[in-house]
């Protein structure tokens, strides 16, 4: 796995020392990586939501989130952490790429913005916990971050609709760096629910609830049906894919 870093560290080197050689290929890396179709992990899907947090853990968390950044009186007060009295979980659905923020506020426009947290993909569920002060923002809960995430980004659902893009059975992984599908863009690693006919499931916002509408993907390239094998040769092969594209924190810049 070291060897394996060595080489991602090299590959993100060549990016700004322009090297036209033979190492910016994929296969020259390829060539030095010994038992590269070995299986490294094998994936398990978390199929179960998490845990409600009561209230004093939520308090804690959306405390506890931003740690010692400065942030204005005003700021802090829109975590609306006074009206928090009980956790009432409701279910949403990201209905397009959003921003999921350490505090309650939209960007600053800069590549590098301390309150960034994570991107978030279309189609991904998470569990709305608690609501901003002025109302523009949930605290969710996705598989993978926490934070403050705009309402305009999520669309409201039940449990059981939400659990269809939690663990989806049928989806498409999204191999490139990134993929637009009827104007949403999704990141590599993204997936993408089909139906039975093997189209893809969008969300949609329909005042506050959720929608849908199924786009023909099928034969498009720059997905796959599952998640690939990780193994080392697949690390590289993905890690070529992001070569020359510029980075925003926190994936702020698409």
């Amino acid at each position: 796995m070291l060897r394996i870093i060595f080489l991602l560290l090299l590959m993100t080197n060549l990016a700004h020392a322009e090297i036209t050689d033979e190492r910016s290929n994929v296969d020259y890396w390829l060539g030095r990586i010994g038992e590269g179709d070995k299986i490294l992990y094998e994936p398990a899907q978390t199929k179960n939501f998490p845990e409600t947090p009561t209230v004093s853990e939520l308090k804690t968390l959306i405390q506890k989130l931003h740690g010692k950044l400065n942030a204005t009186p005003e700021l802090l007060a829109n975590r609306n952490l006074e009206n928090l009295s009980e956790v009432n979980v409701r279910y949403g659905v990201t209905v397009q790429r959003g921003n999921i923020r350490l505090l309650p506020q939209n960007l600053s426009g800069e590549l590098f913005d301390p309150l960034q947290s994570s991107a978030i993909d279309p189609a991904e569920a998470v569990l709305i916990l608690h609501e901003s002060a002025d109302g523009k923002f949930y605290f969710v809960q996705s598989k993978n971050h926490v934070g403050w995430l705009n309402k305009l980004i999520v669309a409201v659902t039940d449990k059981e609709t939400c659990q269809k893009y939690f663990a989806p059975k049928n989806f498409l992984v999204v191999l490139d760096n990134k993929k637009t599908v009827a104007d949403q863009v999704f990141q590599m690693g993204a997936t993408i629910p089909l139906s039975e006919n093997k189209a893809a499931i969008l969300p949609t916002r329909q005042g506050n609830n959720l929608n849908e509408i199924l786009v023909e993907v099928e034969g498009a390239e720059g997905f796959a049906n599952n998640f690939i094998p990780c193994t080392a040769n697949n690390i590289v092969r993905q890690a070529f894919k992001f070569l020359g594209e510029g980075y925003g924190y926190g994936g702020l810049k698409e």
